[in-house]
């Protein structure tokens, strides 16, 4: 006989408690109640438990009286038995419930204790100031293969476990070139902290590497070139007028100068250097189906999700509203409001449509850091990832 897990949340607080429970017993059924006064995390809790490929159905019992202890049992008893039990008939499948109280009001909560123990169901305590579960009434049983303690910090890679999503490293930044451009961090900070860069990678946007392309008389002279040709991934020729051409010196250069991988790159460096984050990766991709949709930057602190789509066009505000969209489709993928949305560019807010893109951006609850923000986004990502300006809960 199939076997199907139903989820009882009792909630009332912080939405991160009942998301760690949802996360470990990994439902196909989740039932929510919630007191007359409402639930604040509830958006984000729904995005992220409907989000799921698993999952089959969720229902709501609202509006239960956070102070009388007999309703609160008969919520938790005889309703929430109902429900699940006219959508999913028992003849055809095992129900293995659980309870879970992270969040509840005190008599919620004992309620849902004392039906969990009259009917010896496991009732699920998330303790995340001490990064426990504590299971009362008896043990949870679960196939899920992340261990406790990577619940509360997991890496990249375990947050899409428990998003059940696929996630592999992006096709076309594997191997060798990920090894040698990693080690190029000091290169990306000097991209990343130069007046000319603009300029320069609008000049220099995906040309081959050993192609000769004029530059603009701006350029001439700047210091950015003479450092770049001091790291060898340029090199720069004149000719008898004096006008300045400048070249690739490898293909690995041209990549990560040409397309832009530089600003990932200097990015993911800032972030660990910055120690905060329990894990930060950059240039992965998750497949949904058919769709492999790139992840720029895909940070974790705390079992929570901050993702980063990272932009070097020359106006990347005009018009590029898909850059938006694309940014929000894959936080809807991994936990809806839950997520944290950055999007970084090197170019300056005194570019044309920057205030229409950030109107936009606040709709969708992005953050958009540029130019100006690049010396200390260090700290503009820890802000993020622990006092959010969008709360994730």
């Amino acid at each position: 006989m199939e076997k199907k897990k139903v989820l009882l949340v009792v909630a009332g607080g912080r939405a991160v408690p009942d998301v760690l429970a949802l996360f470990y017993v990994q439902p196909q059924i989740v039932i929510v109640i919630t007191s007359e006064e409402g639930w604040g995390g509830e958006d984000a809790f729904v995005e992220i438990a409907t989000g799921r490929p698993n999952h089959e159905f969720l229902d709501f019992i609202r509006n239960v009286n956070a102070y009388k202890l007999n309703e609160c049992m008969q919520a938790c008893d005889k309703t929430a038995s109902e429900i699940v039990r006219n959508v999913f008939a028992e003849a055809d499948y095992q129900l293995e419930w659980v309870f879970a109280i992270g969040s509840a009001p005190k008599i919620p909560g004992i309620a849902a204790y004392e039906v969990a123990k009259k009917r010896g169901i496991p009732c699920l305590v998330v303790d995340t100031l001490h990064e426990k579960f504590v299971s009362l009434v008896r043990d949870v049983e679960t196939d899920f293969d992340v261990k406790e303690q990577e619940l509360f910090h997991p890496d990249v890679s375990s947050y899409m476990r428990m998003q059940r999503r696929m996630y592999r490293i992006h096709k076309e930044k594997i191997a060798n070139y990920r090894a040698i451009v990693e080690g190029w961090g000091h290169i990306a900070q000097v991209l990343a902290l130069s007046s000319d860069i603009p300029d320069f990678t609008f000049t220099m946007h995906d040309k081959k590497a050993g192609i000769l392309v004029p530059l603009s008389p701006d350029l001439n002279g700047s210091p950015l070139l003479h450092t770049l040709e001091k790291y060898k991934v340029i090199e720069v020729k004149s000719n008898n007028k004096g006008q300045q051409f400048c070249a690739f010196t490898s293909s690995d250069a041209a990549r990560f100068i040409g397309t832009g991988d530089w600003l990932e790159v200097f990015v993911w460096h800032e972030a660990r250097a910055a120690g905060f984050a329990d894990d930060c990766q950059w240039g992965y991709e998750i497949i949904d189906g058919r769709a492999e949709n790139e992840l720029d930057l895909a940070l974790t602190y705390k079992a929570q999700l901050l993702i980063g789509e990272c932009k070097t066009d020359y106006n990347p505000f005009r018009g590029k509203r898909n850059y938006l969209d694309t940014l929000d489709s894959n936080a809807h993928l991994l936990g809806g409001h839950f997520v944290t949305k950055l999007f970084i560019t090197n170019q300056p807010r005194a570019r044309e449509g920057n205030e229409a893109f950030k109107a936009q951006a606040d709709k969708r609850r992005i953050v958009v850091l540029t130019a100006e923000d690049l010396p200390n986004i260090r700290e503009h990502l820890e802000r993020e990832a622990k006092h959010p300006t969008y709360a994730r809960i």
